[in-house]
């Protein structure tokens, strides 16, 4: 069984919070609930970046595909 599926209800508080204080420099969280990315970041800008050029990689597989 997948490990997601498998998490107790009341791990999920900590389990967000731990990301939260992880990501603190990557993404900013407004009281209203409105998540910003913040892009001058260098780690985000990677990030993008990587998948970015992943997604150029399929444009490129699609030309040859029959």
């Amino acid at each position: 069984m997948l490990g997601f599926f498998s998490s107790k209800k009341d791990e999920k508080p900590d389990r967000l919070l731990k990301l939260m204080l992880k990501n603190h420099d990557r993404v900013t969280i407004s009281h209203n609930g409105v998540v910003r990315v913040n892009l001058e970041n260098e780690d985000v800008k990677k990030e993008i970046q990587k998948h970015i050029d992943k997604l150029k990689e399929l444009d490129e597989l699609e030309k040859y595909a029959v």
